[in-house]
């Protein structure tokens, strides 16, 4: 098989401009600072990548899909009730990995809350509204706690089992407080594979 290196030299810039927010053009050295390709070819590359560029963000999307947390790590991070790992990350690195990371709704899927562990559960249920917007099926591990306000549990799970038909995995550890919102599910988990209680 042969392979094309003039377009591969033209394609590889590219590529990794999309990849990395820090590639720019600079127009005083006339080159791409990290591709070294002269600003000429800019068009040409342009050009090269543009048959090509369907397939860039669903390469992009899956090498997102390798950075989210496991769920034991995605639950301490979330203790500290901030959008600081999985795809919140991602939305702040460039606009094209904020857009990207928004269109790929397997991204969001992962919904973990350990109220045992919560220490400021303020802004969570804000956050996890979007984050259900943004995502088409829902894995769900929400772990309720005895010792933690039940108001704010209450709200969010019955935030989640709005969305009940579209959970494909859940773990739930209830209080008895919580126990009777599963009455709400009935007849709603369209879509469930997985159900730990």
């Amino acid at each position: 098989m042969a392979v094309n290196t003039y377009g591969m030299t033209k394609i590889a810039p590219c590529f990794f401009k999309f990849l990395s927010p820090n590639f720019e053009l600079t127009q005083s050295q006339g080159t791409h600072e990290r591709g070294r390709v002269p600003m000429r070819h800019s068009q040409d590359i342009v050009r090269g990548i543009s048959e090509l560029s369907p397939s860039l963000p669903s390469v992009l999307s899956e090498t997102f899909l390798w950075t989210l947390p496991s769920v034991q790590v995605a639950l301490e991070r979330n203790t500290r009730d901030r959008p600081d790992n999985g795809p919140w990350v991602l939305t702040r690195i460039s606009s094209q990995w904020r857009a990207l990371s928004l269109l790929t709704p397997s991204l969001w899927r992962l919904i973990a809350i350990d109220y045992e562990k919560l220490q400021y559960p303020s802004s969570l249920q804000n956050m996890i509204n979007s984050q259900i917007q943004r995502a088409q099926r829902l894995c769900i591990h929400f772990y309720g706690s005895q010792h933690a306000d039940s108001r704010p549990q209450i709200e969010l799970f019955a935030l989640l089992s709005q969305h009940s038909s579209r959970w494909e995995h859940c773990n739930l550890q209830l209080t008895t407080k919580l126990v009777p919102l599963l009455s709400s599910l009935r007849d709603r988990l369209l879509s469930l594979v997985k159900l730990w209680i």
